[in-house]
């Protein structure tokens, strides 16, 4: 079973905490620095935007919405190893990623800016 949550509210919390959060400098302290895309990252974006405009791109993220951030968390055994239960996190935070990896680079990909950084 899982947890259904509209890809629009997903939408609108990556998009208010802003894109630094995916970059490799998250580090609040990092000097800021602006990046530009390559010529394959941005072709990456661009590709990205036009198939998540389209209706296939919708039913795509949606069930890649479905396989990773909406699913259930795992239960823990009793007596599991603590190493393994991280290890299980890890994975699913890697996991759930992937679909915010590809709503930013669709929003690069149609030139769109950054929410200013919350204080």
């Amino acid at each position: 079973m899982t947890q259904e949550i509209p890809l629009s509210l997903l939408k609108q919390q990556a998009e208010a905490s802003g894109w630094a959060i995916f970059d490799d400098e998250a580090d609040p302290n990092a000097p800021k620095r602006p990046r530009a895309l390559s010529e394959a990252e941005q072709r990456w974006a661009e590709a990205c935007a036009r198939v998540l405009a389209s209706e296939d791109g919708e039913i795509m993220m949606e069930g890649l919405l479905d396989r990773t951030v909406r699913r259930e968390a795992w239960a823990y055994e009793v007596g599991a190893d603590p190493l393994q239960i991280a290890m299980r996190g890890v994975r699913r935070e890697g996991q759930n990623t992937i679909p915010h990896m590809l709503l930013q680079a669709a929003a690069r990909g149609r030139q769109e800016q950054p929410p200013a950084p919350r204080e």
